[in-house]
């Protein structure tokens, strides 16, 4: 993904009709990193938590989000749930997955594994690293 934004973040996904799996980019040169913290950068949990919302418009907007009717606008995410970081996140390339369920949209961010590839599309990731729902 690339835009005109000043943004610390790039995504590739692939879709499912209930699942959505891709590669978050959290550009380590971004100047917030120099700042978040010098010596040591850190993602901060809001960059995150922002990213995976950004992926949730982007999908809710596309034509394989499964709701019924044509397909919604990009919309805002009107809640966050259980958010849980479990380790610092340096800057760098990580695994996302997103799954709809009942409740929510269920996200995770993971380690990469060499074998998701660009698009972060394998069966199994490692353990996360964080988790939480986003919903409308």
């Amino acid at each position: 993904m690339s835009d005109n934004r000043d943004t610390a973040t790039q995504a590739s996904a692939c879709a499912h009709r209930t699942v959505r799996r891709g590669v978050f980019r959290f550009d380590p040169a971004h100047p917030l990193f120099a700042e978040h913290f010098p010596g040591a950068p850190v993602v901060p949990g809001s960059c995150i938590v922002q990213a995976f919302a950004d992926e949730a418009s982007r999908w809710a907007g596309g034509p394989d989000f499964p709701f019924d009717g044509p397909p919604r606008p990009i919309r805002p995410i009107c809640e966050i749930r259980g958010f849980r970081f479990r380790r610092f996140v340096p800057p760098g390339d990580y695994a996302f997955r997103m799954e709809r369920t009942g409740d929510g949209l269920r996200c995770s961010l993971h380690a990469l594994d060499a074998e998701a590839g660009e698009e972060g599309c394998v069966a199994t990731l490692p353990a996360p690293l964080v988790t939480g729902v986003l919903a409308w």
